[in-house]
């Protein structure tokens, strides 16, 4: 393969070194759209999209049953800008990221050979411009190859993912252009077995880069905290696990109404009940939930992120890795890596914890003026991969639900993304059965995610399948536009769905009447064991302390 390749420059000439992988007898064509078929609603510039169609070659392929045909879409600004797109995406696709970057490094080692100042700009560009941003079954983290569903989470799969994401959030702001604008789209999707690029299902989106501000933090649970996408995407999916458990208990000894119900269908089934009467439920088993997000979590994943590859990650003077070769952080030690940060009030960005005061925050400091501080969405997607993304509520009735995998679009790096997301937690074992350590498959996109210097808006969208319309957030007063109402996905309301479902062994929730929003998260106990378990590892791991609210904010009752 090296030899075919050699022979071509991959970053200048993608299209002579895609045809090189199919000579003799691989087969290949380009087909470009008719005008009539493009979607130029988000652009005033002519585009031209072309489709790559091509079949893998026996040479190339190990698996004997990868002849399928395979689609690439591309675009650009010429005729020629495309089909070069479209190659260098059906490169990293077959190649694997990681094979793709290193060959394109080598030869501009010894294919060119520039003058010292030259070398010295073109190795900062390659640096910055690193093309981590796609995947393949080579480049994919978290993936093993003994498992038979490795090959399922490719290229095309994160490809369908972000795409129906984005179209569902376009569809949604389609007809109100004030709050179309936005800077981070996430969503969640569910795959009702395999093959999984072919049974995608959108469960929720939102927008948001802000969090609340500390005037407006409400003792009732009627405010939403943290506006940033990936987390109202998730609690957007507890939102639809709420529905689903509704909808079984419904139709509980009775044939279920499909078309009723969102998804058509139910994606859980009861495991019977405890002593004291209390549901238990699962997921189905052919039922995995997977988040996208247009860029990097805030936090760790993205502090070191738009750097691209940094110098001591990749050797610049090594020949290329092979496919299935891990590049790795050959400084891991370094200040600042993998620390817990947390995210500022009333602006974006994070700063470590260990740079803010160690004592708790309190209400009525807020309130004076102290600036509220929430954690980092890298460190709450680490937490969610030991507690699961169905929150302490729902622990309640069912074991913890993980997200099999995580789609990323722009400004990330798959070292530091995999340290923040599960690498800190590898070694963790004192959990709660059934906790335990997920570690999802990590993908990313093919398309290049260019820095935009926009201003982040004051608003967030949410909508999950289960609900006729999507909400709009002020991200400053964590509540609805207009008219401040309180959020679907506030604490409140998911306390009273949970109230509503939880049963006493008598069957009323007479001793519950008292019972508060914090003491009802308590009765998931091993959810509160595994949590501190948590938090403890993460301190003596010097990654530093958890910042929790102000204990007020969760002691209201109903």
């Amino acid at each position: 393969m090296l030899k075919r390749l050699r022979k071509c420059n991959l970053d200048e000439n993608s299209c002579a070194a895609f045809n090189s992988l199919f000579v003799p007898n691989g087969e290949i064509k380009y087909e470009f759209l008719p005008e009539e078929d493009l979607d130029t609603s988000l652009s005033h510039e002519k585009i031209f999209q072309v489709n790559l169609i091509f079949k893998i070659p026996a040479w190339i392929s190990t698996n004997q049953t990868d002849v399928n045909e395979r689609v690439i879409t591309a675009s650009g600004s010429s005729k020629k800008k495309a089909k070069a797109e479209a190659a260098r995406i059906g490169l990293i696709s077959i190649l694997g990221i990681n094979y793709y970057n290193s060959i394109v490094e080598f030869q501009k080692r010894t294919l060119s050979v520039p003058n010292p100042n030259q070398q010295e700009k073109q190795m900062k560009t390659s640096n910055v411009n690193a093309k981590f941003s796609r995947t393949s079954k080579f480049a994919s983290s978290g993936m093993d190859s003994d498992d038979p569903e490795s090959e399922e989470y490719s290229l095309a799969f994160a490809q369908r993912v972000a795409k129906l994401v984005t179209e569902k959030h376009m569809e949604l702001v389609k007809d109100d252009e004030t709050y179309a604008s936005q800077k981070v789209i996430a969503g969640v999707v569910l795959t009702l077995g395999l093959p999984l690029v072919d049974n995608v299902h959108v469960v929720s989106v939102a927008t948001g880069t802000k969090c609340i501000e500390g005037d407006f933090m409400s003792e009732k649970g009627l405010s939403l905290n943290d506006c940033h996408a990936e987390v109202l995407a998730t609690r957007c999916l507890r939102d639809f696990l709420y529905s689903q458990i509704d909808a079984l208990k419904s139709f509980e000894g009775s044939p279920i109404e499909t078309n009723s119900l969102p998804l058509q269908g139910i994606i859980l089934e009861s495991v019977g009940s405890t002593e004291d009467s209390i549901l238990r439920i699962k997921l189905k088993d052919n039922v995995k939930f997977h988040l996208y997000i247009s860029t990097s979590p805030c936090g760790d994943a993205r502090i070191f992120s738009p750097k691209g590859l940094e110098p001591e990650v990749i050797d610049l003077t090594a020949a290329p890795c092979a496919p299935g070769e891990e590049v790795i952080d050959t400084h891991p030690n370094r200040i600042n890596r993998g620390v817990l940060r947390a995210k500022i009030e009333a602006a974006e960005g994070t700063i470590p914890v260990a740079n803010l005061s160690s004592a708790p925050q309190t209400w009525d400091g807020i309130m004076l003026g102290n600036a509220l501080h929430t954690m980092s969405c890298s460190d709450k997607i680490c937490r969610w991969n030991v507690l699961g993304i169905q929150g302490a509520l729902l622990s309640v009735f069912m074991d913890p639900i993980y997200y099999s995998s995580i789609v990323l679009g722009s400004l990330h790096h798959p070292v530091h993304f995999k340290r923040a997301v599960y690498s800190r937690i590898e070694n963790l074992t004192k959990v709660e059965d059934p906790y335990r350590v997920n570690l999802p498959k990590l993908l990313m996109v093919a398309d290049r995610g260019k820095r935009r210097v926009t201003k982040s808006p004051n608003h967030s969208i949410t909508w999950t399948c289960s609900w006729n319309s999507y909400e709009i957030i002020s991200s400053a007063k964590g509540r609805c536009e207009p008219g401040g109402v309180a959020s679907r996905l506030a604490k409140r309301l998911a306390f009273i769905r949970f109230l509503k479902l939880y049963k006493t062994g008598t069957g009323g929730r007479d001793d519950f009447v008292n019972i508060s929003y914090e003491g009802a998260k308590h009765l998931a106990t091993k959810y509160q064991e595994s949590k501190m378990k948590f938090m403890e590892w993460m301190k003596e791991s010097g990654y530093g302390v958890w910042i929790s609210k102000p204990i007020e904010q969760d002691s209201f009752v109903l």
